[in-house]
């Protein structure tokens, strides 16, 4: 954008916020027009201003935060750029600016660690992308709704997931992965009766799903329904003996009834899988790297 069309721009934005006084909006994109022209002190100012309008606004406080890197007050920028990636946790950007701070104050390690949850934040916004093109061009694929609510889920943008899986089912009311994610969506909310509903109607629709009988147990567990727990857990490992997340479970809900000496056979039969399995080894007190296989079987 040239100097001319910035400055129409800029115009623009003072005439909106002049027309809605109470709307962060306008202060948002002016003040990133100012940033873009060397206007640090103004552009600051006006970012201010958004974010007392929206405190609750990501984009807000990572653009206040790169006018504060600029200039050169790293500890409110600091602080700007971790409420940004608060409330916008899935974003990339944020993550990115907080990493140039934390170089900037010479801690290199928490540095790299933030450029690390960059690349993969990245990855997944530009598969979430793909997936929303690709979804506006087919709407009627439940199966590409599906992938694109999974990847909102990822991102931890649950209500925006909720939405998809929703949407996945109604196109297709036979599609068990559509169920299951759904139900995990509910689970992960502490939402334990709609998604032992969903989650149950999964494993229906798709009865050879091992991960939607092991889920369907979990909801159980956290239900404190044990016996129905074991049961769907079973149900799992009927169909795969080697689903470690099953047997891991199916050990949980043992101990939670009290039967110790099956809870320890089935961790014994984890270990005959994996014999380094940490949550395994810790249940029976036992250290990484003795997990024994005749022992386990």
């Amino acid at each position: 954008m040239g100097l001319g069309e910035r400055e129409e721009a800029a115009a623009q934005m003072r005439q909106a916020i002049a027309d809605h006084p109470r709307r962060h909006e306008p202060r948002l994109w002016l003040g990133k027009l100012e940033l873009h022209g060397g206007r640090l002190d103004s552009a600051l100012a006006t970012l201010r201003e958004a974010m007392t309008l929206a405190p609750l606004n990501g984009e807000t406080y990572h653009w206040l935060g790169i006018g504060l890197l600029r200039a050169d007050s790293l500890e409110a920028a600091q602080q700007a750029l971790e409420r940004a990636v608060r409330l916008i946790p899935y974003h990339p950007r944020p993550q990115l600016t907080l990493a140039r701070v934390l170089e900037r104050q010479g801690r290199s390690q928490d540095a790299e660690k933030r450029r690390n949850l960059y690349a993969r934040l990245l990855d997944l916004q530009t598969r979430v992308e793909e997936y929303e093109y690709r979804s506006e061009a087919t709407p009627d694929d439940a199966r590409l709704v599906s992938n694109l609510a999974t990847a909102y889920a990822q991102q931890r943008r649950l209500v925006k997931a909720e939405v998809k899986f929703r949407e996945a089912i109604t196109l297709d009311p036979h599609y068990g992965r559509g169920f299951y994610g759904l139900g995990m969506v509910m689970l992960s909310q502490g939402r334990h009766d709609e998604a032992t509903q969903i989650l149950r109607r999964a494993t229906l629709v798709e009865p050879s799903m091992v991960e939607g009988h092991n889920a369907l147990g979990q909801a159980h567990l956290k239900a404190a329904r044990y016996d129905s727990a074991i049961v769907a857990f079973q149900h799992a490992l009927q169909l795969d003996p080697s689903a470690v997340p099953a047997r891991s479970n199916l050990a949980i809900a043992y101990q939670a009834l009290g039967q110790t000496a099956l809870a320890r056979q089935a961790w014994h039969q984890v270990l005959a899988i994996d014999p380094d399995n940490k949550l395994a080894l810790g249940w029976l007190g036992q250290t990484p790297g003795t997990g024994n296989a005749a022992q386990a079987r």
